[in-house]
């Protein structure tokens, strides 16, 4: 996949989930750092015509756990923060932007980042999609996650993209070196419900 594509791809998959009206994303981030792993675990719903949207974050930290959820309403967010045995909840006026809802920086970098894929065809729940497959450095630019410093040493990646330009599913492993210390990166990501997603108003919001 070339470089000029993959921004292309970026930018269709942003608007596809957007004209399909509503989406479920789940996605998973386990990174290590200074003070030991730390793994996210996402799921995100979203219904664009209804103006509504759902995220729950569960937070695991090398000594700590947390849980955070944000519902939007329209222009109202609503932020539930459940941390060392204490949980708030907050409101605050913020405009339903529909690109920013459409879970595209898990796997940004592997659309603006990486070239060089080879490609295949295949199918996901019965749509035809073309699998994009990465093994190795070639081709790979800085990643946002990764500190400028680090140096990349292994790399695999394979991201589904449908005939509209939507990442249907990805997958992608980082291995670097920092300051002689040997870290690892993983993601996994998939995008389903479209048009079928609802979202419920959750019960802490009237705590707000």
């Amino acid at each position: 996949m070339a470089r000029r594509s993959t921004v292309a791809v970026a930018l269709s998959h942003q608007s596809g989930i957007v004209d399909r009206g509503s989406y479920t994303g789940s996605y998973t981030y386990t990174y290590d750092t200074d003070e030991g792993t730390r793994d996210f675990e996402v799921e995100n719903r979203v219904d664009f015509e209804a103006e509504q949207g759902l995220q729950r974050a569960d937070v695991t930290y090398p000594d700590q756990e947390a849980v955070i959820t944000i519902y939007r309403d329209s222009d109202t967010r609503y932020r539930r923060s459940e941390f060392d045995n204490q949980t708030s909840v907050n409101t605050a006026n913020d405009s339903f932007d529909a690109t920013n809802l459409t879970a595209t920086d898990p796997v940004r970098p592997l659309l603006v980042n990486v070239s060089g894929y080879d490609s295949s065809t295949d199918e996901r729940n019965g749509d035809a999609v073309v699998v994009y497959e990465m093994n190795g450095t070639d081709g790979v630019d800085a990643l946002p996650d990764i500190n400028e410093s680090a140096t990349i040493t292994d790399f695999s990646a394979t991201v589904a993209v449908d005939g509209d330009g939507v990442v249907r599913s990805a997958s992608y492993e980082v291995s670097y070196e920092v300051d002689g210390d040997d870290r690892e990166l993983s993601v996994e990501y998939e995008l389903s419900g479209f048009g079928e997603t609802a979202v419920e108003r959750p019960a802490w919001v009237e705590d707000a």
